[in-house]
């Protein structure tokens, strides 16, 4: 079944251009059978699961999906980081499990292969300029 939101991707068009809806649903259902089989909070899960690729809505980010798209070397987009800023759709209480779920789905918090965890984003921080100064 399509809809009117399937134009905006999860994967790249060479990769099969995912609509980002169908991603974020197959995420959700696999999320919370996985949280009712390990005994976690399968509503926590759920909500976790939606927002963690929810930034790649972002025009910036949909422009790299495309067919022939050279990413320019100074380009930084963190999908994730984008994905935060749905998070006061939730209740406040529960911010901190969802925000681990969005950040460390592509790489740990704490034990990245740089040693950086999310702060990587301190030394790209220009990555923010399509959303207004910082």
């Amino acid at each position: 079944m399509t809809n009117k939101f399937d134009y905006i991707l999860a994967k790249h068009e060479d990769f099969g251009g995912m609509p980002l809806t169908q991603h974020l649903k197959d995420v959700a259902d696999a999320a919370v059978v996985i949280a009712q089989h390990v005994g976690l909070d399968p509503d926590l899960a759920f909500k976790g699961s939606v927002l963690h690729d929810i930034g790649k809505a972002s025009p910036l980010f949909q422009k790299t999906l495309k067919h022939n798209y050279i990413q320019q070397p100074d380009f930084t987009f963190r999908h994730e980081i984008a994905s935060l800023f749905f998070i006061s759709l939730f209740p406040e209480k529960e911010w901190p499990a969802i925000i681990d779920m969005i950040v460390a789905h592509h790489k740990s918090i704490y034990h990245d292969v740089r040693e950086k965890g999310i702060l990587d984003l301190d030394e790209n921080m220009d990555c923010f300029t399509a959303f207004g100064e910082i």
